[in-house]
């Protein structure tokens, strides 16, 4: 599901403000969520101007869908990823595990990490990599610049991104904590390739969050600033 509104912030259309609010789904796989961002961004294509994407991606790598005994061994067995990593296990069981533990606090630490087919595997990658690589109808696309990947747009903390969502039982810092919510902006470009539209001073508002005895979300707000030029 997704809400979509057009704002007029000026006299011609590369001067309007598209802005979408969605949230992907939990009880499916991350190629579920996958396949519904491309949908959404199938739907905004055509748009002119600058598109601003605010999004809970849900992107945990977790599927909450219910599950059966019967589909969860058919899972398995039609697997190469899980056979190929138990047949790791089986070989190096104890740097198997260490491994393990690594790539899912790579993964937590920054979830447009690359991925590495049974040895790092990162199944939420696609999903930003079909947001960094869609173009749209003027030839637009998303911006994934800064620093570090998506810094402009979204707050990067010295060793990854903020978390924007934390579980009520976790263990320290190390696990429980996840970056599941994004900006991501679209400019507007004159034809001399000037951006009318800059996004910068990405925030996660975590204190505010958690000011009140009771949090206000179970997810931290995010902000970001769209500074719009003259044309």
């Amino acid at each position: 599901m997704a809400l979509i509104v057009e704002l007029d912030t000026g006299a011609s259309s590369q001067q309007r403000l598209t802005v979408v609010s969605t949230h992907l789904e939990d009880r499916t796989s991350s190629s579920g969520r996958c396949r519904q961002m491309q949908d959404l961004l199938e739907a905004v294509r055509s748009v002119d101007g600058t598109v601003v994407i605010g999004a809970d991606l849900n992107n945990s790598g977790h599927n909450g869908a219910p599950a059966t005994f019967r589909g969860a061994i058919e899972d398995r067995v039609t697997s190469r990823q899980f056979w190929a990593q138990h047949s790791i296990d089986w070989f190096v069981p104890g740097i198997s595990l260490a491994w393990n533990c690594l790539n899912r606090w790579k993964n937590r630490n920054d979830p447009t990490v690359v991925n590495i087919p049974v040895i790092a595997r990162n199944k939420e990658r696609p999903l930003f990599e079909g947001v960094r690589n869609f173009r749209f109808s003027d030839g637009g696309q998303f911006n994934f610049d800064g620093k570090r990947t998506l810094a402009d747009t979204n707050e990067r903390g010295s060793k990854g991104f903020r978390p924007t969502r934390k579980l009520d039982k976790r263990v320290s810092w190390l696990l429980g904590n996840y970056r599941l919510d994004w900006i991501f902006v679209k400019p507007a470009h004159e034809r001399r390739g000037n951006k009318l539209v800059r996004a910068e001073n990405p925030q996660t508002l975590k204190n505010l969050n958690d000011l009140p005895r009771v949090d206000l979300s179970d997810h931290c707000p995010i902000t970001v600033d769209l500074k719009l030029s003259p044309e």
